[in-house]
């Protein structure tokens, strides 16, 4: 099984207001107000050839700001990732995001229980950043939020995305998302040395969508 263990960090720290919402205020408690229920398994509006895909609710929460929160894990997805065997990853154990937007996704209960995935490690991940008010949780669809996650595997995959002391600076990236016609169309990401571009300056990438 080829599962992407990653609680989608990277993904949600683009800087782009349509695809998530942060802020600083990080007050989180579990909540059963909603019609999201731990254990549940959805079908939901999928990508072209992803039409088996599901999605669980492992975790639901509620934000003085931002509503509800229903985390989700994802299935029998086809991202294409090189670092994954295969080149294919099928399964994510964490994403959260805005009831509304998975409202826009779900599509009708496949099950009401079902056994839950090992969450924990991308929840967790994703909630020190949330409280740190480095991250935040997605309001696109889970269709989309899953093209924005393939488009970032792919900038991954061509370049070593750890930061590391350089030249008196560190090396830091930034990722947002061109939409055509309200759709994901390109992701572009920038990546510079603080304190150095105007030595070394910057480098560009921009992957367009198929």
């Amino acid at each position: 099984m080829k599962t992407l263990v990653l609680s989608l960090l990277a993904g949600l720290l683009i800087q782009s207001t349509p695809i998530l919402a942060r802020v600083q205020d990080s007050s989180l408690k579990d909540t059963t107000e909603s019609k999201y229920k731990v254990g549940q398994m959805w079908s939901y509006k999928t990508r072209p050839d992803e039409e088996k895909s599901y999605f669980i609710v492992v975790k639901v929460e509620t934000h003085p700001k931002l509503g509800n929160i229903v985390h989700i894990a994802v299935r029998k997805l086809k991202m294409q990732n090189r670092r994954s065997p295969g080149g294919v990853s099928e399964d994510v154990n964490h994403m959260p995001f805005s009831e509304e937007a998975i409202n826009e996704s779900a599509v009708k209960i496949l099950k009401d229980k079902v056994d839950l995935p090992d969450f924990r490690d991308g929840y967790q991940e994703w909630r020190d950043a949330f409280d740190a008010g480095h991250a935040g949780i997605y309001t696109i669809t889970l269709a989309e939020a899953v093209k924005v996650m393939e488009l970032n595997l792919k900038i991954n995959a061509s370049q070593n995305m750890d930061r590391v002391k350089c030249c008196g600076g560190i090396s830091r990236s930034a990722t947002g998302l061109v939409r055509l016609s309200d759709e994901p169309f390109a992701a572009c990401q920038v990546h510079w040395t603080t304190h150095q571009v105007a030595r070394h300056g910057a480098e560009f990438y921009l992957i367009l969508s198929e």
